[in-house]
Parts: structure tokens; sequence; C-alpha cells
């Protein structure tokens, strides 16, 4: 006897559903997004929103300091590749998002953090190239196992050290090869590529242009070399593979002006041939060497990042051609989980070298820096400190603090952690400005003791 009114809410139930769904808002058939929305051009006040759909359609992004949005920068016209700049944000504040196509919502409200500028000198990156396999199987690949651990870190922003496509960065490549595996970080986060000689192998690089939204800050407007600020860091994205960078092409003068304008504490440098390379591969790259190793050394870039050879590096601060300059630490950190190469470890300027496949971390603290190479399988290893401060730094001998050891004013101190218990019980400090290296080993008590030294050139 209860039937009819048991139909009666059954019937009411679906009119409600039915109700419900045909009042929310639908994506168009066949519009959809096939690219996740990616960060680019990160800067303290404004970001480009990118992402790709799979048929022409008026992109937009609904932007707020709360998930409840507010504001909306629409495109003027349909189009498949999207780019939305968002302008006059608060720098190192935390932007609710979503997508939209042709008004409709196509992504779930996530967030972003904009850059800190360098009142804020406290942030973190990755680092890694020769990255885009896709899925490709282990254990010849790793590139979704690298992209994975990537994606977990804390990191801040990452930068690409080229080879982000394989084999030859064709632009029906990039979704399955590269995007697939980044784009949870991606969404967040900002990633800045560098180009790779895989990357042109494609209409001449054309979809390298076509895929990323780069800054054009230079003199020829190209997106293909660039720089950009974080914190209290200058980062100098460069092309050796495509734009000549001989002593007197715009490039390296553009190179030499932006080191020479540059007041902030940390000058980095990343492209993808190594200038300093022990691999067994490639190895180094004596052109790059010496074009711009000298202009590195006499303006005072304190790290390059490269990549090209499958595997990774960290050089001693070399100062070949201004022997009274600070030195630059050459990194590779080319494991992005292309198949890796043999690794020799006898170079005079190499400090660790590895075959394997791995990212590198760097974590800044105001005038602090810190190094460790990453693992997918979670192993971190060499990790190393380094020091750049106005104040001396002081080592003594035991617990006697009237036998120093002065490091001068204005010094960089390299501390390599050595695989002591606790990891970072024994470090050695190598001074950029001077031949010693100090080994020290750190007490419980806050001591230094200094257990060795030796000289070397």
């Amino acid at each position: 006897m209860h039937a009819p009114a048991a139909c009666i809410i059954i019937l009411t139930m679906k009119r409600m559903i039915l109700s419900i769904l045909l009042s929310a808002p639908l994506l168009a058939a066949g519009q959809d997004l096939v690219r996740q929305p990616y960060l680019q051009r990160l800067t303290p006040s404004s970001v480009t929103i990118a992402f790709k759909s799979d048929v022409p359609a008026v992109g937009a992004v609904e932007y707020g300091i709360t998930d409840s949005l507010g504001s909306t920068v629409v495109e003027a016209s349909a189009s498949i590749l999207h780019g939305i700049e968002l302008s006059g944000l608060q720098q190192n504040s935390i932007y609710f998002y979503r997508v939209t196509l042709d008004g409709t919502p196509a992504t779930d409200i996530v967030s972003f953090r904009t850059a800190r500028d360098a009142s804020v000198p406290i942030f973190s990156f990755n680092a890694v190239g020769d990255l885009g396999c896709g899925d490709a199987p282990p254990p010849t690949f790793a590139c979704a196992a690298v992209a994975q651990k990537w994606t977990e870190s804390a990191s801040d922003f990452g930068i690409f050290l080229g080879d982000n496509v394989y084999d030859t960065g064709a632009d029906n490549d990039y979704d399955p090869k590269l995007f697939s595996n980044y784009w949870q970080f991606w969404r967040t986060r900002c990633i800045y590529p560098a180009i790779g000689n895989h990357d042109t192998y494609t209409d001449n690089g054309l979809p390298f242009d076509n895929n990323f939204f780069n800054f054009s800050n230079n003199g020829e407007s190209s997106e293909r070399y660039y720089s950009f600020r974080y914190g209290n860091a200058l980062f100098i994205a460069l092309d050796p593979v495509s734009t000549a960078y001989g002593p007197s092409d715009p490039q390296t003068l553009w190179l030499i002006g932006q080191l020479q304008n540059s007041a902030d504490l940390w000058n980095f440098a990343y492209f993808h041939y190594p200038p300093y390379s022990c691999c067994a591969g490639h190895g180094s790259d004596l052109a790059v060497r010496e074009a711009w190793s000298p202009v590195f050394e006499q303006y005072g870039v304190d790290m390059a990042f490269t990549a090209h050879d499958h595997g990774y590096e960290r050089t001693f601060p070399v100062r070949d051609y201004f022997p009274s300059s600070r030195g630059v630490v050459y990194y590779i950190s080319g494991g992005g989980g292309y198949w890796n190469y043999e690794w020799n470890t006898d170079c005079p300027w190499t400090a660790h070298g590895e075959r394997t496949y791995e990212f590198l971390r760097v974590e800044v603290l105001g005038a602090r820096l810190r190094t460790c190479g990453m693992k997918p399988d979670g192993t971190v290893f060499d990790c190393a400190s380094y020091l750049k401060s106005d104040m001396p730094f002081d080592l003594y001998r035991g617990t006697d603090p009237s036998s120093l050891v002065l490091c001068q004013a204005g010094t960089i101190l390299d501390c390599s952690v050595t695989d002591g218990v606790p990891p970072e019980n024994v470090v050695f400090f190598y001074r950029m400005d001077g031949p010693i290296v100090l080994g020290i080993d750190k007490n419980e008590d806050g001591t230094n003791t200094l257990i060795s030294h030796r000289q070397f050139e």
C-alpha cells in the first residue's frame, strides 16, 4: 500500500536531479582542455596562465585572493592554445584561479603564489634537463619517475635545462612526453624552460616557441634567452643551441649587460651545453666554455646549471680565466629520465659525478644556499651548502676560539656534505676565493672541529 508514495518520492528525486543537471553550465560538445593550465612568466606582480583546448574557444581565467575568485580576464578571440596574463598582483601572495572556456568552468579551483622580491630572499627551486620522454618504460627510461618526485617536492618553482621533448621536439609530442608528467606541479608553480638541441629538430624549434610563453627581455625580442628575478637572485636563461653566442653577438653582449647591472646577491645562469663535464658521453663543450666562462668569472655568476650529458655532476669553484675571481660552480642535471650515460670522476674540476637519474633541488635562505641531488626513489645525494655574506665566517680548531681560520668578508663557502652519520656530521668548506680546503667536524654541542686540510688548485 506504500508503493505509490515511494514512486512519487523517486519521481520527485529524478526531477530534482534532472533540474540540477539542466541548470549546471556544460562545456559545448567536443569542447574540453587537452592540456591542463601551466604557469608561465611568474613575477612578483604578474603571471601568465596557459592552457590548450581541443577546439577553438574563448578562454578566460577567474581569479582572486580567496576561492570566491571575483576577477576575470577574458581573451579577445577564440583560440586553441591560450595564454592569459594576470597583472597587478601582490608579491609573495596566494591567489586562487580556474579556467573557463566560452564562459563555462573547465577546471577546478587551484592556487598559486606570486614570486618573492628581494625583501623576501627565501625560496627554493628545482632544475633538470633531458626530461621529455613521457612514460617510456624503465629501467632504460625514468622520465615519469623523475617528474613524480619533482612534483612531490616543496620547491617554489622550476627551471628546465633543455631537451624538454624527445626525440625531435615535435609539436604533437609536447603533451604525451612533457605536460603529461609535469602538469600537477605546473598548474600551481611556474617552470622557466631553456632550449636544448633536441628541441630544435622540428622546424628549427618552432614548437618550443609556440608551446612556452617565455620572457623576451633582450634586444632581439627572442624567447630563447631571457632573464627573471626571484627573491635576491637573478636567473639568466641562455641559448647556445640556436642563437649565436660569440663575443660580439647580441646574446653575449646582453648577458654581460645583465650581470653588470645586477644588484642581486646571487647570479645564476642556466642553459643546455655544459662548459665543464667529466661525462663519457658528450663531455665539455669547449666553444661554450671559451665564450661564456670568462664572462661568468669576470662578472660574478655564482652557479651555472646545465644538462646535455645524461647524469649528474658538480664542480669545485672554477676560476680558469680570472684566478682572483670567486669562481663559478657548474652543475649538470641531465638525469631527467632519458637513458643515462657513463660518467668519469677524474677530471680536475669534478667534486662529484654520477651516472644516475635525478633532479637538482636548490634552497636559498638569504646569503645561504644549499643544493641536493634527488633520485626518483627518494635518495638524497651530494648535498652542498654555500655562504655568501659580507660578514667574516670564523672557523676554529676544536673549541678554542683563539685559534681561528678566518674566511674574509665577501667569500663564498661551499660546504659539501659527506655521508657521515648523521648526514651533516662532517662537512668540507671550499673557499671560493682561495685554495684551502677545510674538513670540519660538526659536534653535537654546536662546536666545529678542524679535522683535515689540504691545498688544491
